[in-house]
């Protein structure tokens, strides 16, 4: 009996010295086996959250990858379809006449220019373009226009009279003298005439026609005594 007892003090000294260091022993281990598998569920937990973190995480980076992946090929086939576009490549044909304001035509590389303009005319010249050929242009040009003087042949018809020459050439701007022809005693000449209208005899030559021929025509009045 006095062991017991002796046994049993021994045993509340125990306990009494593990409370005063702050260490609780459950003699029937009840409380720690609890505490423990509280601390393995909480880092089981863990494990598992942080796996399906790390698992999200490389979800989203390889869905991003992928992403990525497709917006390059987007990319590449847009770079594609850039590249396989012909690159028109034009030329340019710039018509120039003195005084007036250059004519410029587009055109694509190689191709043949049909809409070709017309030189503005000038009062007694041949206007002209000094090239005619317009098909296979390669490169830009400049097309220049040429000014050529016209040069009449005109005919005299004295209409029943006599001159000596009946045919000359004259340029437009030159200075020229018409004959005068003769007629029988009854009449008179009145001088020469164009269309109808009156020329002079003497002058500077300013008809300008299509036609480089050109006819006069002698007029002649009925002789009526005087002079």
């Amino acid at each position: 009996m006095i062991k017991k007892v002796i046994t049993l003090i021994v045993t509340l000294a125990t306990c009494l010295s593990f409370m005063a260091c702050g260490v609780f022993v459950d003699p029937t281990g009840i409380n720690s086996g609890s505490s423990n598998e509280s601390s393995t569920y909480d880092s089981a937990s863990s494990d598992e959250s942080t796996s399906s973190d790390s698992a999200s995480s490389d979800d989203s980076t390889s869905s991003d990858s992928a992403s990525s992946d497709d917006a390059s090929s987007d990319d590449a086939s847009s770079d594609d379809s850039t590249s396989s576009a012909p690159e028109t490549i034009t030329v340019t044909v710039t018509f120039k006449q003195a005084g007036k304001t250059d004519v410029i035509k587009t055109l694509e590389q190689g191709g043949t220019l049909t809409d070709i303009p017309t030189p503005q005319a000038k009062t007694g010249y041949i206007v002209e373009w000094n090239r005619t050929d317009f098909t296979n242009i390669t490169e830009d040009i400049t097309v220049t226009a040429i000014e050529r003087v016209k040069t009449y042949t005109v005919t005299l018809n004295a209409n029943g009279g006599t001159l000596t020459s009946t045919q000359f050439t004259i340029t437009y701007g030159e200075t020229y003298s018409l004959e005068t022809p003769t007629n029988s005693d009854t009449y008179a000449f009145k001088g020469w005439t164009y269309l109808g209208q009156k020329i002079a005899s003497n002058g500077t030559w300013t008809i300008d026609e299509e036609d480089c021929t050109i006819k006069l025509i002698a007029d002649w009045e009925l002789y009526s005594g005087e002079y």
